[in-house]
């Protein structure tokens, strides 16, 4: 099979083929983790019903495959069971993640050049154009509110045209894309499917639960400052927690874009939240008994920021490349006061989880952004790493502040800890 998308059949109108679908395929050069829904529908009902022809779903998924896509295929659904799986597909994409729909079956036609994708439970005898199936432009709705940074739609089989129920044979989308090109990048893995959580096996090793939350494994070791303390390892959020991933929409939030690290969040909000995640991946049957999801206590914390490494970074004792780690206050502050670094970090701004370098064991952003606020016993409230608007002199591997009132700011954040209980 060929991944040259920009074939057109030859027997399209050609005002079928003009904004069909729209794809995101920017390059980068980050391991992302991939993921894709396969849909081959067939079986069709009705006097014109025929199989759909084209590159059927199996075939499609082993060629993703070896570009380091997770795939899913589903056979024969009908208009329900269609959109329930678009829906739940979009839920789990992965933060930061590329994700991308095929759908193998019959489509109509829909206003602004758009398209339908029907279940097999049409009836094609009187189907009426518009009135039935999935849009193709809320199935890129649905990816993009995922915070994919590469949602793709791409349509094959059979095609109706508007006025007759006769199928004429359909086509891969005008994307222009090769996507052996556009994928050629080293894709992430993980170690098991949602359904099934597993200690890591070395350090840096990933798993994305239900949500699409990332986890990154930090092996068992000596905790720093915790006087021989010691952890058996745990899962610590690859990111800090997204807007897409606490589903929260507060007004006086920094945070616009559904990959932004989410401020604003009250710590008592923040309780609330993980004790419904608890309750919910319990119930769903995806959380083992005695594992939980938290927040990282002081020592943990510090323990995978640095990441197996002893100095003020976890990169070396170069200052200079902090501005490669981190997003803090530096000369793109212009016109703050205490603003006098002479590294630039390019953002004015919060920035987006994962824009920055990762540390050794795959985490981003543990230098500036948001500070992070961490588990600490009394009544001192503790957080971590720096924000954006921090000096340079705060985002460290030890740097840490108090604060002696619980309230939102927009400089705090939190990052997630999925362990076994304390």
């Amino acid at each position: 099979m060929s991944f040259a998308f920009g074939r057109i059949y030859s027997s399209l109108r050609a005002t079928i083929v003009v904004g069909i679908v729209v794809a995101s395929l920017a390059a980068t050069s980050r391991a992302e983790h991939r993921v894709a829904l396969l849909i081959d529908n067939s079986g069709y009902r009705g006097d014109n019903a025929r199989p759909t022809e084209g590159v059927d779903g199996k075939a499609f998924g082993v060629e993703l495959a070896e570009l380091g896509f997770r795939t899913r295929i589903l056979l024969d659904l009908d208009e329900t069971r269609l959109s329930a799986a678009i829906e739940e597909f979009a839920r789990g994409v992965p933060t930061r993640g590329a994700a991308l729909v095929y759908f193998h079956g019959l489509s109509v036609p829909a206003e602004n050049d758009d398209r339908r994708l029907l279940g097999i439970d049409v009836d094609l005898r009187s189907l009426q154009v518009g009135e039935k199936g999935c849009v193709v432009s809320r199935v890129l709705g649905l990816l993009e509110a995922s915070g994919a940074t590469r949602p793709t739609v791409l349509v094959g089989g059979f095609s109706l045209i508007e006025g007759s129920t006769e199928p004429v044979r359909s086509f891969f989308p005008n994307s222009g894309a090769d996507l052996r090109k556009e994928y050629r990048a080293r894709a992430s893995t993980v170690i098991s499917s949602p359904e099934k959580l597993l200690p890591g096996r070395i350090p840096g090793d990933e798993w994305v639960n239900a949500r699409g939350m990332v986890f990154c494994w930090c092996p068992a070791g000596e905790l720093p400052g915790s006087r021989g303390d010691t952890t058996p390892g745990f899962w610590i959020a690859k990111f800090e927690l997204t807007l897409r991933e606490s589903g929260l929409e507060l007004s006086k939030a920094l945070a616009s874009h559904k990959n932004h690290p989410m401020d604003m969040i009250h710590p008592d909000g923040m309780r609330k939240f993980l004790n419904h995640l608890n309750v919910s991946e319990t119930h769903a049957g995806r959380l083992p008994s005695g594992w939980e999801y938290a927040l990282p206590t002081d020592p943990e914390w510090e323990y995978a920021c640095r990441a197996g490494t002893s100095g003020q970074y976890y990169f070396g004792e170069d200052r200079k490349s902090l501005a490669r780690h981190a997003n803090f206050a530096d000369t793109s502050l212009l016109g703050w006061s205490y603003t006098r670094d002479s590294l630039d970090d390019k953002t004015a701004e919060l920035a987006r989880v994962g824009k920055y370098g990762a540390n050794p064991w795959g985490l981003h952003d543990m230098y500036g952004n948001l500070w992070e606020w961490v588990e600490s016993p009394g009544a001192e409230w503790i957080a971590r790493g720096g924000g954006w608007v921090s000096e340079a002199t705060y985002c460290t591997s030890m740097s840490r502040r108090v604060f002696k009132k619980r309230r939102a700011r927009n400089f705090l954040g939190y990052r997630i800890i999925l362990r076994r209980k304390l």
